[in-house]
């Protein structure tokens, strides 16, 4: 290939060039930029600010896990969980979100709090007076009453100041307890300004004033400051209704619910407190603080409030410890014998308070952040566990076992804090098959797999087995962390890459893991594992080539080892004729000493073309010649390269804070932008020959991060739209599950808050995702299903818990197991809760011994179906001679006797004239 002459305007001077320019190597042909061009270049430079337009923008999930305890309702079938600024309703059997209260879904706006909550919510609770209605308050500072099961806002009281916490108690009538938050700023002795909480809590009555009576917000008729204290971590109001108790840093604060000016009586602890519950009949309270140690107080008397009066003094406790780290939740059983803890841990114990003896409940899955005992009635007791990765796990209290859980979108809580979060790779990818993203999960090691259609995670991936521990004191131990993933174009194969940053006591860890998609399963399985790919350095990027055939797929990663390397699949028959197939090595290369970025591939798959320092170096796929060089130095050095389009003519070079367009057919450069922040992701567009820029900025307005996004086409480095999305963006990638061809982005991405969104041209929420609006809960629906009058006259019938056999697997796994299973779980259950085993010793046989089936042959004799199993030599049984087993078979009733038996019925039981006929 040639290399193109300069162009030179008359009016600059030459160039200086060497006399004998320096041969590349092999085919290398550096292609310089022009300093004119006969095109219609764009400005070298930004343009001025454009009217940005809001691009269409829906959360396909929001992965973070509020700290506050779900709510269920009186009966438990229903449970309530906090998500921003909503509260979704789950059913308690199947975990699936019924309906959800918020603004959207009451047809507000968040411009108006006449609606719902404009604000995070920051608690819940059912209201003690009417068991239907719904409490809720927020930062925005309003109360607000719900009937949730008709999905309607009752009343709204709004307070001045940010709400934190509130509660109330059937014995307190009228009235509520909130703690507000009020932030000030104070100036140290060294003269720096610093911010401090200054919380108060009050008692805020439920009358509204008469000037507000009416109106949709209202104002509360009387509002009592209690006291002052730092920033609580628990608020709860005694069983007699006499005490509120708050607590906040290493003290806790007791007041009279009857006589609130009188102030606190505060007792201190010798450690952080961190939670607070009370027990259900008696006057003392649970709390538990950064160290693990759980303590019961016993403070409150009429003796040790009048001692403590004024002054901050150590009341009576026990202390029980076990927890290694900060106690995250604590929780008593109804009847007050039982205390849960749990906490980073990950396990969930349980103290029997009279003996000081527990139980655990290990390997819950993630560290625990709440509990809640599911109220029992006539079922058994369970223990519903809220995790830091948003999973809700019920604990059956009998078998202290997980019984079902319930997961939503989960993202990588567990991100070490001492690490900048900016700096770790987020894995996100596409998988065609499944219609489903591929994305990082709650534990580094892991992936999942979620369903945007119906707001369903599928599955999880280990890529890492792992152990899940907590950390070592106050060290975090770094697990081993997925990098990268990426899916190839067919869908069949995905490619890994998992890391361990090595320390004192071990060394690095690299492993490049393929994975083969089993249609059959629905799963991912491992087929080929390569341990160092690129020895023990990072590897930088990774991703297939866009081809659909099975024989000529490849796969290339880059290091920072400085090589390109490429991988293939290899197909071996062994001698029984099984075919399998393994990846391995195919070649590696460098360019020169530079650090290959970013490598990307042709629509064709004919071009790999990498970003290697301030040059673009392209290699023909199939032999690994290369064939031009790109020398870019308006970029310094290159991030990423993209090809545009489905011909693949342009190619999109970013830098820093410059992105250079190439026409690869002229070999010249067709526009360069240069831009004041920093370039972010580019997105190129799979058909055609557009791009997205996706620039991460600081809002000046609400000092929150956004991302402005540029579109261009090849003709002008003005882009023709400028759009912006409110949040910041970790990682995006293109929506390719969208059916049909569309000239439209599609993008969906990872924000700097872990939440995933769908975003681009005209981008609409699909409508099958569960708990985008509020559902009417009705009374059938909500109330126990009662029994009919033949039900109580002749019992339950049989085929009420028969399952249909097309029920979906998502359904039925919520129904009890059968068969063998069953009985084996069974034994599972502590031994004092089971019967007597005599009475169960029939029951259990008949469900191991089965009898022999048996079938009617076509001549009417009963022929015995043999066992595969056993192994039983058998006289034959002489002709004429009916078998034994026949005594004890059922008569089989064919169709033809079934239909002389309708005729029976009509004709003589209908009528009772006519006689039977019976036909031989």
């Amino acid at each position: 290939m040639a290399r193109p002459l300069e162009h030179v305007p008359p009016d600059q001077k030459p160039a200086k060039t060497r006399t004998k320019p320096r041969k590349p190597k092999g085919k290398e042909v550096l292609l310089r930029p022009q300093p004119d061009l006969p095109s219609e270049p764009g400005p070298s430079s930004e343009t001025a600010a454009e009217i940005e337009d809001i691009w269409s923008w829906t959360s396909l999930a929001d992965s973070s896990a509020s700290t506050h305890p779900a709510v269920f309702t009186k009966d438990g079938r229903y449970f309530f969980s906090i998500v921003g600024s909503s509260v979704k309703i789950h059913a308690s059997s199947t975990g699936h979100v019924v309906s959800t209260l918020s603004v959207a879904t009451l047809g507000g706006s968040t411009s108006h709090s006449d609606c719902g909550h404009t604000g995070k919510i920051t608690s819940a609770l059912l209201n003690p007076h009417n068991p239907f209605q719904l409490i809720t308050a927020s930062l925005d500072g309003c109360i607000k009453f719900w009937d949730y099961l008709d999905g309607t806002l009752l009343q709204t009281i709004r307070l001045p100041q940010p709400i934190f916490m509130i509660a109330a108690h059937d014995k307190v009538e009228g009235y509520i307890f909130v703690v507000t938050s009020r932030g000030t700023k104070r100036q140290t002795a060294s003269g720096k300004i610093t911010s401090e909480d200054n919380t108060h809590l009050y008692r805020v009555s439920l009358s509204p004033t008469p000037e507000t009576a009416g109106l949709p917000v209202q104002e509360s008729s009387e509002v009592i400051g209690i006291g002052k204290l730092r920033t609580p971590n628990g608020l709860a109001v005694s069983p007699s209704g006499s005490w509120v108790v708050v607590i906040s840093g290493h003290k806790a604060h007791i007041a009279s619910t009857t006589n609130p000016r009188a102030g606190f009586k505060k007792f201190t602890a010798s450690e952080h407190l961190t939670c607070l519950t009370f027990h259900p009949t008696d006057d003392c309270f649970a709390t538990g603080d950064s160290k693990g140690a759980i303590r019961l107080w016993y403070c409150l008397t009429d003796g040790s409030l009048s001692e403590a009066s004024g002054l901050e003094k150590r009341a009576q406790t026990t202390s029980f410890h076990w927890h290694a780290h900060a106690v995250s939740s604590l929780a008593f059983t109804p009847n007050g014998a039982y205390l849960l803890s749990g906490g980073e841990e990950a396990v969930l114990v349980i103290w029997q308070l009279h003996t000081n003896k527990k139980e655990f409940v290990p390997r819950v899955g993630a560290p625990i952040s709440t509990i809640v005992i599911s109220p029992a009635g006539d079922k058994e007791e369970e223990y519903l566990l809220g995790l830091s990765d948003s999973t809700y796990a019920f604990i059956s209290s009998g078998s202290l076992k997980i019984s079902r859980e319930f997961s939503q979108l989960k993202l990588d809580p567990l991100i070490n804090p001492d690490a900048p979060s900016t700096s770790t790779p987020v894995p996100l990818a596409v998988h065609p098959l499944s219609s489903s993203l591929i994305l990082t999960s709650s534990h580094p090691s892991s992936l999942q797999a979620y369903s945007p259609s119906n707001s369903r995670l599928l599955y999880d991936i280990e890529v890492s087995p792992s152990n899940r521990v907590s950390r070592k004191d106050e060290r975090y131990l770094e697990p081993s962390r997925v990098r990268h993933v990426a899916v190839s174009a067919s869908g069949e194969w995905m490619a890994t890459v998992d890391s361990r940053i090595g320390d004192d006591g071990f060394r690095p860890e690299v492993y490049l893991k393929i994975w083969w998609w089993d249609r059959k399963s629905g799963f991912w399985i491992l087929n080929s594992r390569i341990n160092r790919p690129h020895g023990l350095n990072e590897i930088i990027s990774i991703s297939f080539s866009p081809v659909l055939a099975k024989e000529k797929i490849l796969l290339v990663t880059t290091g920072k080892d400085k090589q390109i390397k490429t991988w293939r699949l290899r197909t071996n028959v062994d001698r029984k004729g099984e075919v399998e197939d393994f990846w391995v090595p195919r070649s590696s290369f460098q360019y020169r000493s530079e650090l290959p970025s970013h490598a990307s591939w042709s629509n064709d798959a004919s071009l790999i073309a990498v970003a290697a320092g301030s040059f673009v170096p392209i290699y023909d796929s199939a032999t690994n010649a290369l064939l031009q060089v790109l020398a870019t130095s308006e970029c310094g050095r290159v991030t990423s390269i993209h090809f545009l389009g489905s011909s693949g003519r342009f190619l999109a070079v970013a830098g820093e804070r410059d992105l250079v367009l190439w026409d690869l057919v002229s070999q010249t450069i067709q526009w360069h932008f240069r831009s004041g922040i920093s370039v972010g992701q580019v997105v190129a567009h799979p058909l055609e020959d557009k791009l997205a820029l996706l620039q991460s900025r600081k809002n000046t307005s609400s000092s929150q991060q956004d991302t402005r996004v540029l579109l261009f086409r090849p003709g002008s480095a003005i882009p023709f739209r400028t759009c912006s999305i409110p949040f910041g963006i970790r990682d995006v990638a293109w929506y390719s599950l969208i059916e049909g061809t569309t000239s439209d982005f599609t993008l969906v991405g990872i924000t700097d808050s872990w939440g995933v969104v769908l975003f681009g041209d005209d981008v609409k929420s699909p409508s099958s995702l569960e708990g985008t609006t509020t559902t009417r809960i009705t009374g059938d629906t909500y109330l126990p299903r009662k029994n009919t009058l033949l039900q109580d006259i002749f019992g339950k019938s049989a085929f009420d818990d028969v399952v249909h056999p097309t029920a979906s697997a998502e359904t039925s796994m919520f129904f009890p197991r059968q068969g063998k299973q069953a009985v084996t779980s069974f034994f599972d259950t502590p031994a004092y809760l089971m019967p007597p085993l005599e009475t169960m010793f029939d029951s259990i046989m008949q469900t191991f011994l089965t009898p022999r089936s048996t079938v009617k042959s076509d001549e009417g004799d009963v022929k015995q179906v043999e066992d595969d199993e056993m192994d039983v030599d058998e006289d034959p049984v002489p002709e004429g001679d009916a078998p034994l087993i026949a005594r004890n078979t059922a008569r089989v009733v064919d169709e033809r006797e079934m239909h002389e038996f309708v005729e029976i019925f009509k004709s003589y039981g209908l009528t009772g004239t006519s006689e039977p006929h019976i036909s031989d």
